[in-house]
């Protein structure tokens, strides 16, 4: 349909070899884009995420650059932390609450926040690189699915003054009673 309208799609990457061996050559993606020497894995930058190709998963890689403590340098941080799928939701409400605080105050853009805020804003940036922990399976279902597994669907939300949540999770078991939970 895309190309139709003249929108020829190319970079494709997979990690099942079938499926790039399906893609013509000009159209796969080079070499991956970044290489961690520590591990010898390597991963895709796609939305704004790292995709380990091998595992499958998706990891944040958190380096962000030092700001004034204002909302023009809190949000200039925040968005460098580029969640497009809200994966880690919990985590960058923090710095949105705080913007939401200095919009409350009728902060100016170049004006600084308050102490509460700034403390509030440097303990959320010393633990932010724990995210770099954080994987995410990119396939919620296991590889070996069949009719007498279990699949169960969990939905909760909850919400306060400041904010609302949902999660759902899928769980599913298999008849040797394996069990994958996966979270969206």
């Amino acid at each position: 349909m895309l190309s139709k309208g003249g929108f020829k799609l190319t970079k494709w990457i997979s990690n099942s070899k079938e499926v790039s061996d399906s893609i013509p050559e000009p159209d796969r993606a080079g070499k991956c884009t970044k290489v961690d020497i520590e591990n010898g894995q390597s991963y895709e930058r796609t939305l704004g995420l790292q995709w380990h190709v091998e595992d499958d998963n998706f990891v944040f890689d958190v380096d962000l650059p030092d700001k004034c403590h204002t909302r023009r340098g809190i949000l200039s941080v925040a968005s460098s932390l580029y969640d497009p799928l809200g994966l880690v939701a919990p985590v960058t409400l923090v710095h949105k609450l705080i913007l939401q605080n200095a919009c409350r105050q009728k902060l100016q853009w170049d004006e600084h926040m308050c102490d509460r805020d700034v403390e509030r804003w440097t303990q959320w940036l010393e633990c932010l690189p724990q995210l770099s922990k954080v994987s995410i399976d990119r396939c919620f279902q296991p590889k070996v699915v069949n009719s007498s597994s279990r699949v169960e669907l969990h939905m909760l939300s909850d919400s306060s003054e400041f904010a609302y949540g949902a999660a759902v999770y899928i769980n599913i078991n298999d008849a040797n009673k394996h069990c994958k939970c996966s979270h969206g």
